[in-house]
């Protein structure tokens, strides 16, 4: 069910003219790859994991101080160029280094963002 679909999702994006669609259906949770023509990001979809939750926290966060969305643009686009920001390679995913710029912010001091407890 999961996979169909994705599969629709993956249609949709190569008809709105998204770039490098892949449905990843044999993964652990299967997934679409693609990347966004206009910014060159690349962009992951799935279905059925907490990732809605994963979202609104890291949202918010960035809600709270637009200085840690521009430092996670600037650390993708970093792990970009040197190739580590590939989780199936055995790298980062995006998710990972959206953590660790979180984690770089929230530990200064004085604390740039609150501990997500705190939301």
């Amino acid at each position: 069910r999961k996979v169909q679909l994705l599969s629709k999702v993956a249609s949709e994006l190569r008809y709105q003219k998204f770039t490098d669609v892949q449905l990843i259906a044999h993964a652990r949770v299967p997934l679409i790859k693609f990347r966004d023509p206009h910014t060159g990001v690349n962009c992951d979809v799935c279905v059925g994991n907490d990732g809605v939750y994963k979202s609104a926290v890291l949202g918010a966060m960035a809600n709270l101080d637009p200085r840690y969305r521009d430092l996670v643009f600037l650390i993708k686009m970093w792990a970009k160029n040197f190739d580590c920001n590939d989780a199936t390679a055995g790298t980062f995913n995006s998710f990972a280094l959206s953590l660790m710029s979180l984690f770089h912010l929230q530990t200064r001091s004085p604390p740039i963002l609150p501990p997500a407890l705190r939301l």
